[in-house]
């Protein structure tokens, strides 16, 4: 399993590969991006190798650099390195336009399509209309809390893996119960300052900044929980809406990003520019 190999193991193993599989490869980080992709480009020209792991794809991308190894390029999340000006320029390395390829299908008209067969209750709409923006605004002090962590590893020290987002949820009043979440997985740091008050002074102060980009700090992951949830307890129609648990609902949003959704894309374009570089490795067609 990738997932227990390290990246030298994963890219040893796929320059053997090449003397009999002559395929351009994607490394990415998980299967939700390999079945994006697969849709796409099909396999008789691509192959893809799950890394399970963001480092690890940029390591084997470095390692395919070092040794010049062509036909190879990586795909990861953008996360927080937008954000944080981390956002690496390495050769063969791609990032997804806002901070994972979920956020990416949001983003795009799949979203409405999707909401169209699984949602759409005349009496919530008439209450709130744009569910895209409510689901955003929900998610976002989430968003910051958990970039706040990334900023401050060093000082800020959590239990958030076992914490369900969805046991935070308030749609009576659309919004995420964050400072109790705050609660529920902070662990407080007095030599640092660190507890639930301090944070919660610089979520508000985030939220009140108009330049921050929700589509960099908002999670897929986390949309796709409350989304599901908003379904069940609020838009979802009884027919399927209401059935949908995190995992459904991610796939059935995936199957509705098209194409030419994804053609408008900075991502697409990159990996356009990519094929052009290495024409004895194209995949996509009509590009010349």
């Amino acid at each position: 399993m990738a997932s227990r190999q390290n990246a030298e193991v994963i890219y040893t193993s796929l320059v053997m590969k090449r003397q009999i599989d002559k395929r351009a490869i994607i490394v990415v980080e998980g299967t939700t991006d390999e079945r994006v992709f697969y849709r796409f480009f099909g396999d008789e020209k691509v192959r893809y190798e799950i890394t399970y792991n963001k480092e690890k794809v940029i390591d084997v991308v470095n390692f395919a650099n070092r040794d010049s190894f062509c036909g190879l390029f990586g795909i990861i999340d953008c996360d927080y390195d937008f954000i944080l000006n981390m956002c690496k320029n390495i050769p063969n390395l791609l990032y997804t336009d806002s901070h994972d390829i979920i956020t990416m299908i949001f983003y795009s008209n799949a979203f409405d399509l999707f909401l169209r067969e699984y949602g759409y209750d005349p009496e919530i709409l008439k209450i709130n209309p744009n569910v895209l923006i409510t689901l955003l605004n929900i998610v976002m002090p989430l968003g910051i809390y958990r970039l706040l962590i990334e900023q401050n590893k060093s000082s800020i020290q959590v239990q958030i893996k076992n914490a369900k987002i969805e046991d935070f949820l308030d749609f009576n009043n659309f919004s995420f119960k964050i400072e109790e979440f705050i609660n529920n997985t902070l662990i407080p740091n007095n030599d640092e300052g660190i507890n639930t008050i301090s944070i919660m002074k610089k979520i508000n102060e985030n939220l009140k900044n108009t330049s921050v980009d929700i589509w960099h700090i908002c999670k897929g992951h986390d949309l796709i929980v409350v989304l599901s949830q908003f379904l069940i307890l609020k838009i979802g129609n009884n027919r399927k809406g209401k059935k949908l648990d995190n995992d459904l609902t991610e796939a059935a949003l995936r199957a509705y990003y098209e194409m030419n959704f994804f053609i408008s894309t900075k991502l697409f374009k990159s990996i356009v520019d990519w094929n052009l570089k290495n024409r004895d490795y194209l995949f996509i067609n009509n590009i010349e």
